[in-house]
């Protein structure tokens, strides 16, 4: 319903402008509105038409916003060589843009370049005013454990974790890497303090599964396994509780 609402306004200001010609304020109101329809085709992970409506709000009026959306317009066609072009173009536009910065360390973690990664992640966080550095911090981590430094991933990710109490993909990456090395007694900290912080997500539940099968409730964990295969086919964690079913069964 807000898409389409988006359509009509869209279809009564190109009207208007037609009306009235060329004023700026028109212009912007439908680079706005191209914006707007560009995040909500993303969202809807409709990528295509998310970059057709990036490029229309490009044609009005170049930027990093604009940028940023083209790039991860490409990052969801999987063409990351494209998407890093468009993110290094919204940076160049503006070097404090943190959301191109933390989504071309995504591009060089995708091309295996971890050392420019974390460059990218750090130059995201250099500026106090980025609303989501937990984002930043998480590919900082990924880059670190490609690397090899194991502690300082662990500090990167305890940092999103106090920058956004509810950012559950840290929780699930510092339990997966606690998982690997049996620390259940992390875990089960982990499980405790994103349960306190009303975190909800595929991987909580999946690893809230492991901890009741290891303290012996195997029935509640296959319960538990089958909802989020129901609930999120499509993520690696419902792949991941599928395989448990099996071996449950």
């Amino acid at each position: 319903m807000r898409l389409l609402a988006v359509l009509l306004l869209l279809t009564l200001i190109s009207c208007a402008y037609r009306g009235v010609g060329s004023t700026e304020s028109a212009l912007l109101e439908k680079y706005k509105i191209h914006l707007e329809l560009a995040q909500a085709h993303l969202r809807a992970s409709d990528f295509k038409q998310a970059y057709v409506e990036a490029l229309k709000a490009k044609e009005i009026r170049e930027s990093p916003e604009v940028y940023n959306l083209l790039g991860l317009a490409f990052m969801g066609l999987d063409d990351v060589m494209g998407a890093k072009d468009w993110f290094l173009k919204a940076v160049s536009l503006d070097d404090n843009f943190s959301p191109a910065w933390t989504n071309l360390s995504a591009c060089y973690l995708r091309l295996k370049d971890y050392g420019k990664a974390l460059e990218a992640a750090k130059k995201a966080l250099d500026n106090p005013y980025y609303l989501f550095p937990e984002r930043a911090y998480y590919n900082m981590a990924e880059a670190y454990f490609a690397m090899g430094r194991n502690r300082e991933a662990l500090d990167a990710l305890n940092k999103a974790i106090r920058y956004n109490v509810r950012y559950a993909p840290a929780y699930e990456r510092l339990m997966d890497y606690y998982l690997k090395k049996r620390d259940f007694a992390s875990i089960k900290n982990l499980l405790y303090d994103a349960k306190a912080a009303g975190v909800e997500s595929p991987g909580v539940i999946f690893f809230n599964a492991l901890m009741m099968i290891r303290e012996g409730d195997v029935e509640g964990a296959k319960k538990m396994l089958k909802g989020l295969v129901k609930d999120y086919p499509s993520t690696s964690w419902a792949k991941r509780a599928y395989v448990y079913l099996n071996s449950l069964e």
